[in-house]
């Protein structure tokens, strides 16, 4: 079985906001961490802030700790395939993240974790929103 390695960044500005993507996939839409594909020769560390860049345009974003590892088999272009994904922790100040859309990811946001627990896999963000303390 193919295996895909991918690095995350759980990316959030000074007001504790997580930086999230909307990413369109045919008729499903989702939000996404910033992140992508660990290439050949390249640490799960250098994916990340390497994704992070294309990703939001932002430089020079400190890497903090890898705070979580997944695992998890998918069907990916037509191929099962193992993806592992490791997690990593940023903080930005007084950054705005913004994306120029491209074919599957339309635009970033950061918001507030959702009220109630909420799933965001309508596709779009929860309207009302709390604050972590």
């Amino acid at each position: 079985m193919k295996v895909r390695k991918s690095s995350r960044v759980i990316l959030l500005n000074d007001q504790d906001e997580v930086c999230l993507f909307l990413h369109l996939e045919r008729d499903r839409r989702y939000w996404i961490l910033p992140g992508g594909e660990v290439d050949p020769g390249e640490s799960w560390e250098a994916a990340a802030i390497r994704a992070l860049w294309e990703e939001t345009g932002l430089r020079d974003v400190v890497l903090g700790p890898r705070v979580w590892t997944r695992e998890k088999v998918v069907m990916l272009f037509g191929e099962w395939t193992r993806g592992v994904e490791r997690y990593f922790l940023a903080r930005v100040e007084g950054a705005e993240v913004s994306k120029t859309p491209t074919s599957s990811i339309t635009n970033g946001r950061c918001i507030t974790r959702p009220a109630g627990g909420r799933s965001m896999r309508s596709g779009r963000p929860p309207r009302r929103s709390i604050r972590k303390d």
